[in-house]
């Protein structure tokens, strides 16, 4: 895994797009399980934003919280530090492929969650909080609606990368759709 600004993927791999390296659904799962989702308050742009790793693409409750982790972060600033990783899943068809995709380093749950778990544990600090249930979950986006955050979500422009803040929060995913 490599780290690097996003203008550094356009200079350094000039034959990748950044579309080519943006991660479909599918990529998300393979890599940690699902997307995260990133909350930040509009009101305090500078202040910590929110990563949820609980993971929507998920239909049954033991994988979508399989980890749980709600991961306080500094907002990145102007340029998104990145993680370029290599990742093998199956395709549609299920034939096994191999992709490199490119994700916001703090959405990188092995990198910027479960270490910084640990590691604020073993310094005395509080563990991060973890969301267990789907009832959990949805009192915890009701909660950030009530206090006037948003939801940032990661996306392509024709520059690069981009995080995007949007006025409201989507409601969680039911756990079995059609309930």
């Amino acid at each position: 895994m490599t780290e690097s600004s996003p203008e550094a993927f356009e200079s350094d791999q000039p034959s990748e797009s950044f579309a080519d390296l943006f991660p479909g659904p599918e990529d998300w799962v393979a890599l940690q399980g699902g997307k995260p989702r990133v909350f930040r308050n509009p009101t305090h742009p500078d202040s910590v934003w929110l990563v949820s790793h609980v993971y929507e693409e998920q239909t049954n409750a033991q994988q979508r919280f399989q980890n749980g982790l709600i991961v306080p972060t500094l907002p990145p600033g102007s340029e998104i530090p990145t993680s370029r990783l290599g990742i093998t899943r199956r395709n549609f068809e299920g034939k096994t492929i191999q992709r490199d995709i490119v994700i916001p380093s703090f959405m990188l749950r092995a990198v910027h969650g479960d270490t910084c778990n640990v590691r604020s544990s073993s310094i005395g600090g509080d563990a991060y909080r973890k969301i267990r249930s789907q009832q959990e979950y949805e009192s915890f986006i009701d909660n950030l609606r009530l206090r006037g955050f948003q939801e940032i979500r990661f996306g392509l422009a024709k520059e690069g990368f981009k995080l995007t803040p949007y006025q409201e929060i989507k409601p969680p995913k039911p756990l079995n759709p059609g309930q």
